[in-house]
């Protein structure tokens, strides 16, 4: 995503291939200057969750810029996934002072360990890449829908999501499954005929995937929090769900409510749906809310099971049918229970703080 086109008739050279990024950064320019560099970091290691993923998003986002910056005719890398289909996976490659660098191509896991084979030969390979990419301009837009509070509509829980997806799939775990959970876990409350305290806000994100050529583009995320002002101070917490539809197996809090009677309350309505407390605080949100963290916004995490995530995140896996109805159904009500909590109590996220840490005492 975000690669610029080859040349008509597209680029031909040799490959020089790197185990990391930093054999890369470390290459002298003379080894780079005129070829396709080749950067693979071996299969991703599949993980409930999903830490695997960002070290190999590193070599995605920067790899095109500092093969560039050493003269090379292109980039390519092994997919980012977990799965070994010959479906690649695409994503974000990043701009450099706000311009694309050069051609930058994935390679599905099959075709990556062909070429590394015939690397490790020893004899020069050479390859030719052909692409039309291209970017244009176009307006995106938030879609907001509001279930006001019965007595403090002025207090916002924000529940995140993002509309767009990858063009190579359908985009159903990512993230129509999370658009999917959030409202219809307002739609729960909603159509209890009790209103809850506070506001839930349900919020689609737009342009979640893109937050190109400069950070002050922004994605959606990034403009709604710039255009809050002092409204923001309003916003009692925020979390997201862009992790597929896969069994949520724990919660995560603001820092100061592990332990707290309000982590407990939760436990007791989550733990009969599989959903355990952790200890674990919540500092992040995701892509679409984070921007409000810095601004003074508490998240809350609702952490899924991730382990096949990337087998079809950003893939033409990612189609409906991957979604397991039981399992997304266990999502709604473990956002519904939290939701409801959260919006009838008086606890203040923002104005807690992190417990003292325990005696280092060595125990005896």
């Amino acid at each position: 995503g975000h690669s610029p086109a080859t040349p008509r008739g597209g680029v031909e050279a040799e490959i020089v291939r790197f185990a990391s990024m930093e054999d890369l950064q470390a290459a002298p320019d003379a080894a780079v200057r005129g070829r396709i560099v080749y950067v693979d970091l071996g299969q991703m290691h599949a993980m409930q969750d999903g830490s695997g993923y960002g070290p190999q998003t590193r070599v995605r986002g920067a790899g095109p810029g500092v093969a560039a910056a050493k003269g090379a005719a292109a980039f390519i890398m092994r997919s980012v996934g977990s799965d070994e289909n010959r479906m690649p996976h695409t994503g974000t490659t990043r701009y450099v002072d706000g311009k694309p660098t050069i051609p930058a191509f994935a390679l599905a896991a099959p075709d990556a360990d062909q070429v590394s084979r015939l690397v490790a030969l020893g004899q020069p390979v050479r390859m030719r890449l052909t692409s039309t990419a291209r970017t244009y301009q176009t307006h995106s837009q938030n879609v907001i829908g509001d279930l006001p509070g019965a007595t403090r509509p002025d207090e916002i829980i924000v529940l995140g999501s993002h509309m767009d997806s990858w063009d190579l799939g359908t985009g159903a775990i990512d993230d129509g499954a999370g658009g999917a959970i959030t409202i219809a876990a307002a739609k729960a409350i909603a159509d209890s005929g009790r209103r809850p305290a506070r506001t839930l806000r349900v919020i689609f994100y737009g342009s979640e995937e893109v937050a190109q050529p400069t950070a002050q583009t922004g994605n959606g995320g990034a403009v709604y929090a710039r255009a809050q002002g002092a409204a923001l101070d309003k916003h009692i917490i925020a979390g997201e769900s862009d992790f597929g539809a896969d069994r949520v197996y724990a919660l995560r809090l603001p820092a100061g409510a592990q332990g707290s009677d309000f982590q407990k309350a939760a436990t007791r309505v989550l733990y009969p749906i599989g959903v355990l407390a952790s200890d674990r605080v919540e500092t992040e949100g995701g892509v679409d809310v984070g921007p409000m963290g810095p601004l003074g916004v508490p998240f809350f995490g609702l952490a899924q099971d991730g382990t096949r995530y990337f087998d079809l995140h950003h893939t033409a896996n990612d189609t409906l049918d991957k979604i397991d109805p039981a399992q997304l159904s266990q999502n709604v009500a473990a956002w519904a229970g939290l939701l409801w909590l959260i919006a009838d109590s008086d606890v203040d996220f923002r104005a807690m703080k992190p417990a003292t840490p325990a005696s280092t005492t060595p125990a005896r």
